[in-house]
């Protein structure tokens, strides 16, 4: 079995370099916790999008493999694919392999995980995946 954990709870800050420092500290601590995986939410994305390779050096020195980024958004769909894109367009530069998107703001749910309202996976290795949300469709 396979088991990554989410670290964004570590990242308080809002100046790009400290959230850096926090992001890090969580990939440490995950591992020391015996996690070779972890997740995060998309919105790392801004610490990063200049230089893509300093989060895939951080997780390389870190031990651990980012396999999941998560992308939360609103009713604001238009808002809302604009950021996916950026955050679609940014995730096989890490050489990962998933990003899934949420939403709490949904009344009904497009899957039948009404808590957590997840709409879509998109691999890095398969990326006609996009085209098969939920939302892309509708």
């Amino acid at each position: 079995m396979k088991a990554a954990y989410t670290g964004w709870t570590w990242i308080n800050a809002k100046e790009p370099e400290e959230a850096k420092k926090q992001l890090e500290q969580s990939f440490k601590e995950c591992k020391f916790l015996g996690y070779d995986m972890v997740e995060n939410f998309a919105f790392i994305r801004d610490f990063f999008v200049e230089n893509p390779q300093e989060l895939v050096d951080m997780t390389k020195r870190c031990g651990v493999e980012l396999v999941n980024l998560y992308g939360h958004f609103t009713l604001d769909v238009e808002e809302s694919l604009r950021i996916a894109m950026e955050q679609v367009d940014f995730w096989p530069l890490l050489e990962a392999s998933g990003i899934t998107a949420s939403t709490a703001a949904l009344e009904k749910s497009p899957m039948s995980d009404p808590p957590t309202r997840r709409c879509w996976t998109k691999s890095a290795k398969s990326p006609t995946a996009w085209e098969n949300m939920p939302a892309a469709r509708a």
